[in-house]
C-alpha cells in the first residue's frame, strides 16, 4: 500500500510520532524532577531555583492531563464543555482514543500526577515511577502504531 506523501495518512504518522515524543519527554523531565536539584546559572554565581518548572512547563504537564482525561473518560453527552475540552486538547484522533482503550484505571493516577506536577508539587518516588512508566510505554505504544509504509 503507497501514500502520497501529502495525505491524512502522513498528518496520522506524525500526530502519533509526535504524541510518543511528548509522552516519552514528559516522562524524563518527571525523572528529573524526582533526583535533580534544577541551577541557575547567573552573574552573581550558580543559585538553586526557588521554584523547579517555569510557569509554560507547568502548563505542559496540566495540558497532557486534560489531554489523557478526554481519552480515558466516559464522556457520553457531548454539550459544549465536552467540544470545548476536545478542542482544548492536541491529541484526539479515533488512535488516540483506541490506543487508551483499556487502559482507562491506569492511566487514572498518571493524571493525577501530572496535575499535582502542574500545580507545582513535588511527586513521591512511587508516583514517579508509576507515571513515568506509563508515559514511556505510552510514548512506545504510540512509536508502534505508526505506519512507515514510505510516500508515493
Amino acid at each position: 500500500m503507497s501514500n502520497f506523501c501529502g495525505t491524512q495518512a502522513l498528518e496520522k504518522r506524525m500526530k502519533l510520532r509526535g504524541f510518543g515524543m511528548h509522552c516519552q519527554s514528559i516522562s524524563h523531565q518527571l525523572v528529573l524532577l524526582q533526583h535533580e536539584r534544577p541551577v541557575d546559572v547567573t552573574k552573581a554565581g550558580d543559585q538553586y531555583r526557588m521554584f523547579q518548572l517555569t510557569n509554560d512547563e507547568r502548563a505542559e504537564f496540566a495540558k497532557l492531563a486534560k489531554n489523557l482525561r478526554l481519552l480515558t473518560e466516559e464522556h457520553s453527552i457531548h454539550d459544549d464543555a465536552y467540544w470545548q475540552l476536545y478542542r482544548d486538547t492536541d491529541y484526539n484522533n479515533y488512535e488516540f482514543f483506541k490506543m487508551l482503550d483499556g487502559h482507562e484505571e491506569e492511566a487514572k493516577p498518571v493524571i493525577a500526577a501530572l496535575e499535582k506536577v502542574a500545580g507545582g508539587e513535588k511527586l513521591t518516588e512511587e508516583e514517579t515511577k508509576t507515571a513515568s512508566e506509563f508515559l514511556y510505554s505510552l510514548g512506545c505504544r504510540s512509536d508502534s502504531m505508526v505506519d512507515d509504509g514510505g510516500c508515493f
